[in-house]
């Protein structure tokens, strides 16, 4: 990349690198890669109609080929007006698709219908005797039937709107809200992008890793998961943050942690990065938010609370850190262990927080989510959008890798629905019994993703610090 030329201005933005990792090919190829990754996505949201015995393996197929396809299109370098269209319209034909992989939504209809009729849904469970008629018409998994429900008051608010509609309706309804979540967080993500990136080919590469990643596209379109909204409060920060706007991000955090708990931690990296009176509105703004809709929901007559405690406590599967750390440590220290996990993890996004915000973000929405017990596919939504940007950020470079996202987030990515292996099994035979090698797989992927990472953001550093050596 050639320097700049004297007293010439500079780019408004440095953020996105020029492409330079491969040349630049034709729209046809990007349409190309279009339509096979929309192929891909049919095939795996249609595996119960193709392959009704087979459904994990179908799935995992299909986001393969998405996966694959992806990487095409990134190549390709499209329009992003290409790609905005051809994600919307994803998320409006995926509506009718059933959500087989789970039974989430059936779980937050259920937990909505709880809710209409007067009752707490933190305090009943669905086997309880006193709303036994409400089972007979809104069905909820077997599995569930012990557990009062675990989601934040703005979630059941989501909820109960939904189950208004009726057990027939109420499920096109969710799916239209998830839809619509993740339309709005496409649009705004083009924002975020648009705001640091040089030209429309680099814009349309980097719009495609947000709104076309697999992940994305089958665990919202397909699975209908709550997380969508997650993903949603999450770009609105980032928004935010690269707008200098510190109020609308703490709204937008306060509001995606009473949806779901994971988008709070994200304050402790923006307050850092934009300094004392910026992070102290933030902050104060979040958690007013926060009281506010907790406050209005126990004035209301409900305790918010329900099972979350149990469901750390209860279920297991899906996280390779807890497995090797139960594996290896004694089983009264577990906790402790994961919990000194988390507090290093956190505690180097702190480190890093002003020099790399984008990895100091990652770090600090992983680190619950790597010392978790469970780990569903899905829970990575919420870094999706910090995997459509570079680690690094800053001037202008030649350094071919800083213009990468994180390897980690993409082999978490990539790899997590490896754990729908189990439906082939359970849908033969019954039996829910996950393998071991999903995990294994996943945590080998994370390993590599993450030293890959950190060699870069060191490779980086020590470039920097030579240049600076040489001009001195």
């Amino acid at each position: 990349m050639p320097a700049s030329a004297p007293g010439a201005a500079a780019p408004a933005s440095p953020l996105l690198e020029p492409p330079i990792l491969t040349p630049p090919t034709t729209q046809k190829a990007a349409w190309t890669a279009l339509v096979l990754w929309a192929a891909a996505i049919a095939l795996a949201a249609l595996a119960p109609a193709w392959a009704p015995t087979f459904q994990g393996t179908a799935y995992v197929i299909g986001h393969f080929g998405a996966l694959a396809a992806l990487w095409a299109i990134w190549r390709a370098r499209p329009d992003p007006r290409v790609v905005l269209i051809g994600a919307c319209l994803a998320a409006v034909l995926l509506i009718p698709a059933p959500a087989f992989p789970s039974h989430d939504v059936e779980r937050y209809l259920w937990d909505g219908a709880v809710a209409r009729v007067g009752a707490d849904p933190w305090r009943v469970h669905p086997d309880a005797s006193d709303i036994k008629p409400l089972r007979a018409i809104w069905p909820t998994p077997a599995e569930h039937g012990l557990f009062p429900s675990l989601y934040p008051p703005a979630a059941m608010a989501l909820f109960a709107f939904c189950a208004g509609f009726g057990p027939a309706g109420g499920f096109f309804a969710w799916k239209a809200l998830v839809a619509g979540a993740v339309i709005a967080a496409t649009v705004i993500m083009r924002s975020v992008i648009a705001d640091v990136a040089r030209d429309k080919g680099a814009q349309g590469r980097w719009l495609a890793l947000a709104a076309l990643n697999p992940l994305v596209v089958l665990e919202t379109g397909v699975g209908g998961h709550l997380d969508a909204f997650v993903m949603l409060s999450i770009t609105v920060a980032l928004l935010a943050w690269r707008r200098g706007w510190p109020g609308l991000a703490g709204a937008a955090l306060g509001l995606g942690a009473t949806i779901k708990l994971l988008p709070i931690v994200l304050l402790g990296p923006l307050f850092l990065v934009s300094g004392l009176r910026r992070g102290l509105v933030m902050a104060t703004i979040s958690a007013w938010t926060i009281l506010l809709i907790y406050g209005l929901t126990f004035a209301l007559g409900f305790q918010p609370i329900g099972s979350l405690p149990n469901f750390f406590e209860k279920w297991r599967g899906g996280a390779p850190l807890f497995a090797v750390v139960s594996h290896v440590a004694p089983a009264h220290f577990v906790g402790l262990v994961q919990a000194g996990l988390g507090v290093f993890l956190l505690g180097i996004a702190a480190l890093i927080a002003r020099i790399r915000p984008v990895a100091a973000m990652i770090l600090a929405l992983a680190a619950p989510l790597l010392i978790s017990p469970i780990g569903f596919a899905w829970y990575a939504l919420a870094l999706a959008p910090l995997a459509a940007l570079p680690l690094h950020i800053g001037p202008a470079s030649t350094d071919r890798q800083a213009g990468l996202p994180s390897a980690a987030l993409w082999s978490w990515m990539g790899l997590a629905p490896f754990s729908y292996e189990v439906l082939d099994r359970f849908n033969a035979a019954g039996h829910w019994a996950p393998a071991d090698w999903p995990i294994i797989v996943l945590g080998s992927g994370l390993a590599l993703g993450f030293s890959l990472d950190v060699a870069r953001l060191v490779s980086r550093r020590k470039s920097a610090c030579a240049k600076n050596a040489r001009a001195a």
